[in-house]
């Protein structure tokens, strides 16, 4: 459970402002690394949950409202319950497709809950990287792609 906890604290040290904005490119693979590693579905979950709420809590000042923020968590948490079934189901995956469900089972449930039940796109886009000197990145994945 220490890899969900590195993962956030990398995430978390993406906003604050002492110039680390280049922790945003890794701060995924920790996290990406429990969710392949976690054979138990009570620990894949408690584990996301964990995430979740330590990065909520890590860039709560970067935040418009908290609580709809906590709100997002509900949905993010069919990431864990699709890695479970995916491992459960397909026990002889190759770890390349593995990774491409992960990927995108984190963008469907992320979009899902930022974007979709509640609408913090103009409040979340590029919050990460929005002004840091990966500013320009913006020219090629728009700002969707900068957070």
């Amino acid at each position: 459970m220490i890899l969900p906890l590195i993962s956030a604290l990398l995430y978390i040290g993406s906003y604050l402002h002492t110039g680390f904005y280049f922790l945003t490119f890794f701060a995924l693979i920790p996290y990406f690394i429990f969710l392949f590693q976690e054979t138990k579905f009570i620990r894949l979950l408690i584990g996301s949950i964990i995430w979740k709420l330590i990065i909520l809590v890590g860039v709560v000042y970067f935040l418009f409202d908290p609580f709809l923020n906590l709100v997002k968590l509900l949905p993010f948490l069919g990431l864990p319950l699709t890695i479970f079934f995916t491992k459960k189901y397909f026990k002889k995956i190759n770890i390349g497709i593995f990774l491409l469900i992960i990927s995108i089972g984190f963008f469907i449930f992320d979009c899902i809950s930022n974007y979709i039940l509640l609408s913090f796109l103009g409040l979340n886009i590029g919050s990460s990287l929005g002004g840091s000197p990966f500013l320009g990145l913006a020219g090629m994945g728009g700002l969707l792609g900068m957070g």
